[in-house]
């Protein structure tokens, strides 16, 4: 066997290059992060949220009708405002009540049954016993 030196300078390297500077298909990750951020926090804070503050608006605008409607019937603004405040604070006292009871009972489990096997006659193939 002959033994050949080895040049590197005769070797083609612009494809080990290629290959090795990413141009050739290789798997790229998502470039911004997904997941939990900050918008997750809020949003989840705003779930909670949101309900309370629609009861608390329709209660307002009812209130702000019962007030004015007073208001037109000759009582003062003032004292009118007063007293539905009172009544408007009673109904979402109560609206909050009323969620917090526990509105289902509960999971109830199933009652398993013991299966009976088919009664056996206690006579015979002609009837006697």
């Amino acid at each position: 066997m002959v033994h050949i030196d080895y040049d590197p300078n005769y070797e083609n390297w612009d494809l080990l290059f290629d290959i090795q500077s990413g141009s050739g298909n290789y798997y790229r990750g998502t470039v911004f992060q997904r997941g939990a951020g900050i918008g997750t926090v809020l949003s989840s804070i705003l779930r909670f949220l949101l309900p309370i503050g629609k009861t608390v608006a329709k209660e307002g605008l009812q209130t702000g009708n019962r007030a004015l409607g007073r208001i037109l019937q000759g009582e003062s603004a003032i004292d009118a405002l007063k007293a539905e405040s009172r009544t408007a604070v009673r109904n979402l006292v109560a609206k909050a009540d009323e969620g917090l009871k526990q509105k289902g009972m509960g999971k109830r489990h199933a009652i398993r049954h013991k299966r009976r096997g088919a009664k056996r006659s206690k006579r015979d193939i002609l009837g006697y016993v």
